[in-house]
């Protein structure tokens, strides 16, 4: 997805030395879009083995989508289906998904590409993404459909993913299926498939290409290169803008392989190209369209009926002879050890099915815990080597999880994921406090600071850094380039954020709504605010709360002057303002939307 494609090489396997700029360089475009606010919801995927094989093609209505091709890895025996996406629903699964880049609403590279809600939908069990030219004239921004699944579906070597799709056939048209590292340290970045047309020659092929960091080091753009390859159709009727194929990517410790169709296209086990991958993962998954990034569109024409359609995403891990579920024997008692994978922390908790757990500590200190009756156990853990395990009686029934875990039974590696019961909230620290609130600011550069108030009791939920502190029932501290996470009882009484970052109550998306008297407007105007999610009034940006103003779950009334009010919202979006008296001029995140009839 770099710039550098505006002139790819048709060579397959071309190690491209050159320095050029890439995707990460346009991340924080998307956060200053002046029309569309963030439509990302940040919510925890736990994925459940499911232990089947590779589907056959569906039957679908509607969108007609020919005859089924050649889908899931090779020696698929040795794989198990741990995701998959049919989109069978009506809308777009936010657990799964979320709207624009993982980064933001701006595209990388040309800067013109706006992700907007409208363009992408769900029908006749597809996943389909659209764009328009309608305001190019009045402000030279274009509008596609892109979804990711930063925070909620991640992958890493050994696995394979893949994608069934048609794309958009056209000049200046990027049709992309690819990845990048969770934590935004771009490179490296896997570029399953690309359909993009400089000109009119190249719809008879795709792009397989790898961006990575020739140092090694995951971010390092300064040493960013990229391994190039392709694959031509033999006729105009299986053109990728034609029909559609299985696009997919095995990710190995020692070979990443791309394939279209079941067919390997290109293989790359160049031990640098790898290193950067191995050392950059878990990467999340992107389905997205650029415009005018590589060729230049047609905006002559409507781009009515143009449709980038996806059937299905796939995930497999890689578990040779493995048996169902991943329990362990429930016969015998059982040694488990977790660490942290990278030296970030992670936490846990876990349920045994005969309990009787209790710490094995070797002389070592960690921040563990088990519960009274012996049956759950977890804590948080940041360090790699010289940690206690844990001896219970019986298989883990089930286990909860956030961050890089690894997690050893007696001394075997087991994939978490197939550890994690789907059909439970999953096991938690009975003495734990119940609500938690996340300040993250990773996704900014400049460094915010903030302070949370609750009505009873606040705890760290991770480290704290030396800027943060608690007093009382208040939290204060600053973020940049990381988070910052706490737990409280009680309920929130008073938030504020000084520059860029996103809040989550319980893992749910934060905004922040403001309410002003437009200059149009003159003496008190009276409002009514109506949301899909919650509302909590704040004192944000200086706003006032009056005895006029009142909240009412996903409503808020109130009259503003010369002053404004503001609120937080969870988990919604603002989808009415009535005004009464004069206008007022609605804010979300720090942009003017319209929801006025």
């Amino acid at each position: 997805m770099s710039d550098e494609q505006a002139n790819p090489t048709r060579q397959s396997s071309n190690v491209n030395e050159s320095n050029t700029d890439c995707t990460e360089t346009q991340d924080e475009t998307g956060k200053n879009d002046p029309t569309i606010p963030d439509l990302a919801f940040k919510r925890r995927n736990y994925l459940k083995a499911a232990g089947v094989a590779a589907l056959s093609g569906i039957g679908l209505g509607g969108v007609t989508a020919g005859a089924p091709t050649a889908s899931g890895p090779p020696n698929e025996s040795d794989w198990t289906l741990s995701f998959e996406d049919d989109f069978d629903g009506t809308a777009l699964d936010t657990s799964n998904w979320g709207i624009g880049w993982g980064w933001g609403m701006g595209a990388p590279g040309s800067k013109i590409t706006w992700a907007r809600e409208r363009h992408v939908n769900v029908r006749d069990s597809m996943l389909v993404l659209t764009a328009s030219h309608e305001d190019w004239e009045s402000n030279g921004v274009l509008y596609a459909g892109n979804v990711h699944s930063k925070d909620k579906v991640t992958v890493e070597p050994p696995v394979y993913f893949e994608a069934r799709c048609n794309f958009i056939q056209g000049v200046g048209w990027q049709n992309a299926f690819w990845s990048k590292p969770n934590d935004e340290a771009w490179p490296p970045e896997i570029d399953v498939v690309e359909y993009l047309q400089p000109s009119a020659s190249r719809a008879d092929e795709s792009s397989h290409n790898l961006h990575y960091a020739a140092s090694g080091i995951p971010g390092d753009s300064s040493t960013h290169r990229s391994v190039n390859g392709s694959h031509e159709y033999s006729s105009e009727s299986e053109w990728p803008g034609n029909t559609f194929h299985v696009y997919g990517v095995e990710w190995r410790e020692d070979a990443i392989r791309h394939y279209v169709d079941g067919q390997l296209v290109e293989e790359t086990t160049d031990p640098d190209v790898l290193e950067s991958f191995n050392r950059g993962g878990p990467e999340y998954l992107m389905l997205s369209l650029n415009l005018d990034n590589v060729g230049t569109t047609d905006k002559s024409v409507s781009w009515e009926g143009r449709e980038y359609l996806t059937d299905w995403v796939r995930v497999w891990d890689y578990t040779p002879d493995s048996s169902d579920g991943g329990d362990t024997d429930t016969s015998e008692s059982h040694y488990v050890w977790v660490r942290s994978a990278n030296g970030e922390e992670a936490t846990f908790a876990f349920r045994a099915g005969d309990g009787n757990i209790r710490l094995d500590d070797s002389g070592q200190e960690a921040d563990y815990w088990i519960a009274d009756d012996g049956m759950t156990a977890g804590g948080s853990v940041a360090r790699t080597s010289s940690l206690p395990g844990f001896r219970i009686d019986g298989p883990i029934t089930d286990l909860a999880y956030d961050g890089p875990l690894e997690i050893y039974v007696d001394d075997q590696q087991v994939d978490p994921d197939t550890l994690v019961d789907p059909n439970t909230e999953g096991p938690t620290d009975p003495n734990a406090l119940p609500n938690t609130v996340t300040i993250d600011g990773s996704p900014y550069s400049e460094t915010a600071s903030y302070s949370v108030t609750v009505s009873d009791s606040i705890e760290p939920a991770k480290e704290m850094n030396q800027a943060d502190s608690i007093d009382g029932a208040t939290a204060t501290g600053t973020v940049g380039g990381g988070s910052d996470k706490y737990a409280f009882s009680g309920s929130i009484a008073s938030l504020s954020v000084d520059g860029k970052a996103d809040v989550r109550l319980n893992g749910l998306a934060v905004d922040e709504l403001v309410v002003r008297r437009s200059s149009e407007s003159s003496g008190t105007v009276s409002y009514i605010v109506e949301t899909t999610g919650r509302l909590m009034q704040s004192r944000q940006d200086g706003a006032t709360i009056d005895s006029s103003d009142a909240v009412d779950s996903s409503k808020a009334k109130g009259r503003v002057d010369a002053d404004a009010d503001a609120f937080w919202l969870v988990d919604g979006d603002v989808v009415d303002v009535s005004t009464f008296g004069g206008s007022v001029v609605t804010e979300l995140n720090g942009t003017v939307i319209d929801r006025t009839d």
